[in-house]
């Protein structure tokens, strides 16, 4: 092995030679191209291969140039490396060209998109920033806070900013990373548990807080002076304030010059305002001119002589200001005015530094009302003179009024004189203008009455498809309400039920006898709200009566706009209070008569006379329907009813009352019909009843917009804004208050609804922001949506941007407080609440109730108990205070004093919800559950009569507390109703999930197997815990796919108190395979269940069946009742039964009630078997019971698993005046006796 493994010297000789001829071969073949006229261009590799056999330096640069390529290799880094290692000197490396470094272009706006998205490292994009910089002009505040909502990390939100105000040649380090703080340890579960079920105790009057570990408090930073002061900032009892102004930037200064508004007066020269709140007469020579910050505010009205319509220049004048105050904000309407004042003072003179207190707020009276007024002297930042004036605060329906005169300190004292003479006239006016009441002194006649009325009431047809064809069809009756062509109607005449979406075409006609002709009108809007029927009985604690008052208003109405332009004969609209009980009404309209003539009565007007037979009311004592005598049938609604005593409409017919279901037309000729009052008009379209559309500029729209925004109508208040953004887009402080309405009505929810109208908030928001970026109402509210959100990098940036522009505004830091309690950093949030005492002063309660909140929060409760008292010291009418320190004994543990407390509270506020919501708690904790109970009705009817969501926790405990205090069936019925509500009103909160539990098993238990599947799927897409979440897993994974039987249907919709809501049916009805047949869907049509719904249902039904679905059925062992049909009884107890029966038969013809006990269950109700006796006999006696003996008998067996073996004995009989059908008798057999059941 080892000698063939050697090469013998021969065999090396051979292969040298070999070696030596194939290196000739090859420096031939390589150097042939370059001989022959260079046929092809130099590459580098080339050259490499020259280099391997033995070119020299000298032989590769003659190479080189005779191929042209001189510095035209275009070297990269890595070539070169690879050329040195080969050899090649830097002198032909440098010969054969390098390539230049190009430079590195700036970050554009789509590239850092495209990193977001390719979800690049942290690190590597703030080097990629730092090295190459951003395009500034691609990179503004708006598109900074889009890339936050995309995912870009605070740090690299901070680098954009600086990169943003980089100046070129100016070195900028890059940002550290943001460390992150540890997560905070989970809460450990409240030992103090009353009920079996009971969560933990929620915080009061805010969300629940989460327990953390008490921590020592850091030292608390102050808040930070602007960078432009030279002194440190000056404290008075206003807060800290700045001794010096900072420069105006461009954006302050455009504001600053700004124009008002010339307005034009009528010739007895009194200015009337928009909302109808005061007037006054304004002296010849003098100018009004109408303003609105830009930052947002209220509209602002300046009487002054000077022809001046620049604010800022103004040396003289009158200010007049209304704040309107929030309807749900309950905290802020129990404040008093000095509160209101104080926090209005501490806001302007927190933000004007050069502006002081001479006199301070002393109580006096204006126009006979109780005021409070202040002195002040000083220049403000925006404007260029010196003033002094008298700030005035009245207090007048749910707003307050300022009024404050302005001139040289000089010549202050002769101004002042000269307007309280035109002060004088300054007179208070009542903006429920439709409120008042107008009665004749003579009543109408009314023959005068309808021929006045006539032209004013329309037919209206509908257009509609009926198996491919298109045809008109008799809907309603409408009346015109304004000279431009407005027509009110009924919302199920303008709406098509089946769709819930408005008719293509309507045409309206008015009666033959006027020789109008038709016209064409379309749906301007329409509203709708379902009363709730079942009426609740309370005694009142006082009076000790019994009253039954509607929970739910009812709304029924439409507005339609005629098409063709012209001038049309409106009815003149009087206010429900004008009209008494007794009175004589007019009900005019085109019904129809019979159920197949649709078109009859389109031509020809109606009109019937009656009396006002009772006015159905609320809770508030608000009329919600008029009972009249005035008959009307199907086609009236819509129609007007006139009261002869007023002159005018006092309602719009509505429905009638049914009855007997026997007759054609039910209720017809009975007398009671329903009209709904026409303050509805002026409740859902005051924009269109009461003001000209194009008469009104976009200031006025926006301060009828605040109006309605500050009561609650958001459908006008949204109209109202858009109205000013159509014809002044440039116009910020509209945008800023469509983003405030879509923000109240999302808090108005825990579901779905809340996240759609916070998405609509935020786009009104970002289109304002798009305009002014850095408007701060538009940024404080953009806050508020993210911190909702949780969004914490953008509500960062945006408090940042905003502490930036005013580092001495408390209300950033309250917000910024409320974002660190949200994330459980309570020390930080505690350096807020510091922040915000120091900066509101000691005039003002917020901060100390705001540390107490965050107190609370961190289960330091003795500490916050104290800040609460701290704020009661300050302000002791302040209902949130007092609450807080009423909580403060709860959570100590101390419910005797919280229950004192607490019921002075409710003594002092007797509507307040909240206030009996925290009773409710202290009685739960001591553990006394009747007066828990009775706690939980008055929160339930004071909830229902203000129109205020039950709060999550106390809906929860309502239905465990129902199940202790009342009977079994009313307690099933409460139980499913209040948890049914807590499921579609708070889906996302923790007490839903519970209870979404709890009803599934309590489903399962009774055999409804397809609920409880569908509540347990429903409920696994909206829980978001962790502990809930896995336990809805664990039961889902033990159930099989099951649809809803027609029984458990039915129990759904019309068992639980208060019905479910529509949208809960329809998405439990979707998670389940349930199919419904036809004559289901027209039996739940009969039964008035939403329409849409039944529609819905019936075809995703349809969909479902296509795919081989069927109807699901309850099992026959899950059967409520035994199994009936299965088995057979012996010879004797079929004779016993016949017998059984037959004496039943016996008794009931001869009236022997003896005979009639004896044959029935001893153990049974005997007050139940003499009422069934008592109605058979009294039908029999009238003859609406007749009984057909048959020669089949008909019996079916049963075993019940409590009562043994049960039977049915069927037979024929008619009852009242229908067909002869079967019916049954239950029997059950004990002690070897058959008995009736």
């Amino acid at each position: 092995m080892e000698n063939q493994s050697k090469i013998s010297p021969k065999s090396w000789r051979g292969a040298s030679w070999h070696l030596l001829l194939f290196l000739a071969i090859l420096t031939a073949g390589i150097a042939l191209p370059y001989t022959h006229a260079h046929a092809k261009k130099l590459q580098l590799q080339d050259l490499i291969v020259l280099k391997q056999v033995g070119y020299s330096d000298t032989q590769l640069v003659d190479e080189i140039k005779k191929s042209g390529m001189t510095g035209k290799f275009a070297l990269t880094p890595k070539q070169v490396l690879k050329l040195r290692k080969e050899g090649f000197s830097i002198a032909i490396i440098r010969m054969m060209g390098i390539k230049k470094a190009v430079t590195s272009k700036p970050v554009s706006l789509s590239e850092m998109q495209r990193w977001l998205k390719q979800k690049k490292p942290t690190a590597w994009m703030r080097a990629q920033l730092t090295k190459r910089g951003i395009v500034k002009q691609q990179f503004g505040t708006f598109t900074i806070l889009q890339l936050s909502r995309l995912g870009l990390p605070m740090s690299l939100l901070k680098l954009l900013h600086q990169l943003k105000q980089k100046k070129p040649g100016v070195r900028t380090k890059p940002t550290p990373p943001v460390r992150r703080q540890p997560p905070t340890p989970r809460p450990k579960d409240d030992p103090n548990k009353l009920l079996k079920d009971l969560p933990l105790v929620p915080s009061f009057p805010f969300e629940p807080p989460s327990p953390a570990r008490r921590t020592p408090p850091q030292t608390r930073t102050k808040p930070t002076p602007s960078t432009n002061t030279k002194q440190p900032p000056k404290v008075t009892r206003w807060g800290t304030q700045r001794t010096h102004a900072a420069p105006l930037s461009p954006r302050k200064k455009r504001i600053a010059n700004r124009k008002g508004t010339l307005v034009t007066l009528p010739a007895n020269r009194v200015y009337t305002h928009i909302g109808h709140y005061y007037s006054l007469k304004i002296p010849k020579g003098w100018n009004v001119y109408e303003d609105v910050n830009p930052d947002g505010g209220d509209l602002d009205v300046y009487i002054t002589p000077d022809a001046e319509p620049h604010i800022r220049r103004l040396k003289r004048g009158i200010a007049i200001t209304i704040s309107y105050l929030p309807h749900n904000d309950r905290f802020l309407l129990t404040r008093s005015l000095k509160q209101i004042s104080l926090f209005a003072l501490q806001e302007y003179l927190g933000s004007e530094p050069k502006v002081g207190e001479i006199k301070p707020l002393t109580a006096t009276t204006f126009q006979k009302k109780k005021a409070l007024d202040v002195l002040l002297e000083g220049k403000e930042q925006t404007h260029t003179n010196e003033l002094r004036a008298k700030w005035t605060f009245v207090r007048h329906k749910n707003t307050i009024i300022q009024v404050a005169y302005f001139a040289k300190p000089s010549k202050f004292k002769a101004f002042a004189k000269q307007v309280d003479k035109h002060l004088s006239s300054f007179a208070f006016l009542d903006p429920l203008k439709h409120h008042r009441k107008k009665r004749l002194q003579r009543e109408a006649s009314v023959q005068s009455l309808i021929q006045k009325n006539t032209k004013s009431v329309v037919s209206i047809s509908v257009l509609r498809k009926r198996k491919g064809k298109k045809s008109f069809v008799a809907s309603g009756t409408g009346f015109v309400i304004t000279k431009n062509g407005y027509v009110l109607t009924n919302h199920h005449v303008a709406i098509n039920r089946t769709t819930g979406k408005p008719y293509s075409k309507y045409i309206l006609n008015w009666d033959r006898s006027t020789g109008l002709k038709s016209v064409e009108a379309r749906c301007v809007a329409a509203h709708f709200k379902y009363p709730q029927w079942r009426r609740s009985r309370t005694i009142d604690s006082k009076t000790g009566r019994i009253s039954v008052k509607y929970i739910l208003q009812h709304v029924d109405i439409a507005l339609l706009k005629i098409k063709t332009p012209g001038t049309y004969q409106p009815v003149k609209l009087r206010p429900i209070k004008s009209a008494m009980l007794g009175d004589t009404v007019i009900a005019m309209g085109f019904p129809l008569e019979g159920s197949g003539i649709q078109n009859l009565g389109n031509e020809d007007i109606t009109a019937t006379t009656g009396r006002i037979s009772r006015f159905v009311r609320m809770g508030d004592r608000m009329v919600n329907e008029i009972q009249h005598t005035a008959k009307v049938a199907g086609g009236n609604s819509g129609g007007p009813l006139l009261d002869v005593h007023t002159g005018g409409v006092i309602g719009i017919n509505t429905w009638v009352g049914i009855f007997d279901k026997r007759l054609p037309r039910p209720a017809m000729g009975l007398g009671y019909y329903y009209a709904l009052p026409i303050n509805l008009a002026w409740q859902f379209f005051p924009d269109y009843v009461d003001y000209p559309q194009d008469k009104l500029t976009h200031l006025q729209w926006y301060e009828l917009g605040s109006k309605w925004l500050s009561k609650g109508q958001y459908a006008p208040a949204k109209r109202a804004f858009l109205r000013v953004i159509k014809k002044k887009p440039s116009f910020i402080p509209a945008y800023a208050q469509l983003a405030t309405l879509y923000t109240r009505r999302a808090h108005k929810y825990h579901n779905d609804k809340r996240d759609k109208y916070m998405k609509v908030a935020r786009r009104w928001a970002d289109r304002g922001l798009k305009r002014d970026l850095a408007h701060p109402r538009l940024m404080q509210l953009l806050a508020q949506i993210t911190i909702s959100q949780k969004e914490w990098m953008t509500t960062r940036y945006l408090i940042s941007k905003m502490l930036k522009a005013d580092p001495n505004k408390w209300s950033t830091y309250l917000l910024r407080a409320q974002m660190y309690n949200k994330q459980k950093k309570y020390n930080l949030a505690l350096n807020d609440a510091y922040s915000v005492i120091e900066l509101a002063g000691s005039l003002l309660p917020i901060g100390h109730s705001t540390r107490g909140w965050i107190l609370y929060s961190a289960k330091r409760y003795f500490e916050g108990q104290q800040a609460y008292r701290q704020a009661l010291q300050i302000d002791p009418s302040n209902l949130e205070a007092k609450l807080g320190e009423a909580m403060g004994y709860v959570y100590l543990k101390q419910y005797e004093d919280a229950i004192s407390r607490l019921n002075t509270i409710a003594k002092q506020h007797p509507l307040e919800p909240d206030v009996y919501r925290a009773m409710m708690l202290a009685y739960i904790s001591k553990r006394q559950v009747k007066p828990a109970w009775k706690t939980f009705l008055k929160y339930f009817r004071i909830c229902m009569i203000k129109h205020v969501d039950p709060h999550a926790f106390a809906l929860y405990l309502g239905g465990l507390l129902a199940r202790r205090n009342l009977p079994r069936k009313s307690a099933d019925k409460l139980l499913w109703g209040l948890w049914g509500k807590l499921l579609s009103d708070h889906t996302r909160t923790s007490y839903a999930g519970r209870a979404g539990i709890r009803l599934a098993l309590e489903a399962k238990r009774k055999g409804y197997t397809g609920l409880a599947y569908g509540l347990i799927k429903m409920l696994r897409f909206i829980v978001k815990e962790g502990k809930t979440k896995k336990r809805l897993n664990k039961l889902y994974s033990k159930l099989k796919p099951r649809g809803l039987s027609t029984i458990e249907l039915f129990f759904v919709l019309f068992r639980p108190i208060p019905r479910w809501s529509t949208e809960m049916l329809w998405r439990l009805f979707k998670s389940t395979p349930t199919v419904i047949s036809k004559r289901t869907a027209r039996f739940l049509y009969k039964k008035r269940v939403s329409p849409k719904l039944v529609l819905s249902m019936y075809l995703l039904s349809l969909k479902r069946a296509k795919k081989g679905m069927r109807p699901t059925r309850l099992s026959k062992r899950k059967r409520i009742g035994g199994n009936f049909g299965g088995g057979k009884g012996t010879a004797s107890d079929r004779a016993a039964i016949i017998k059984l029966a037959a004496a039943a038969i016996k008794s009931i013809y001869r009236g022997d009630l003896k005979l009639w006990m004896s044959i029935h269950d001893p153990r049974g109700n005997k007050a139940r078997y003499r009422r069934i006796f008592r109605n058979l006999s009294f039908a029999l006696s009238k003859g609406r019971f007749a009984y057909f003996p048959s020669s089949r008998v008909n019996i079916k067996w049963a075993k019940h698993p409590k009562h043994g073996q049960i039977a049915r004995y069927y037979f024929k009989a008619r009852f009242g005046y229908g067909k002869v059908k079967f019916y049954y008798w239950k029997l059950r057999k004990h002690n070897n006796r058959w008995y009736m059941w």
